[in-house]
């Protein structure tokens, strides 16, 4: 959104993970402290293949003086590219508890709330 004074970017990630998963991945992402400002949500959907589902939300702006449209233009470019990144590393809904250090890498790009 954008009026006169200043823009937000607000943005938001649906991570599918199949019941195969490893709890403790779930617990990381939902208890990890550098989501404090914005914590994900999780929900439960027994009658589907992403059974659980934990949604990360994360909004950030400024007044036009600080920056034109190009940097806005290139935060959207970014934003996009990161969410594009994060689903497709989540292969078929499992992230392994190996590969979840990489996972949360990409996704305070966009979603680090400190």
């Amino acid at each position: 959104s954008c009026s006169i004074e200043s823009w937000m970017i607000e943005s938001e990630f649906f991570l599918g993970l199949s019941i195969d998963n490893d709890p403790q991945v779930i617990f990381e992402i939902l208890g990890n402290s550098r989501f404090r400002g914005y914590p994900p949500e999780l929900s439960v959907y027994k009658d589907s293949d992403d059974f659980y589902q934990i949604t990360l939300r994360a909004g950030n702006g400024a007044g036009w003086g600080m920056y034109d449209e190009n940097a806005v233009e290139k935060r959207i470019k970014s934003v996009i590219d990161t969410n594009i990144e994060m689903h497709d590393f989540v292969n078929e809904g499992f992230l392994s508890p190996q590969a979840l250090g990489e996972f949360l890498t990409m996704a305070y790009q966009v979603y680090e709330a400190y």
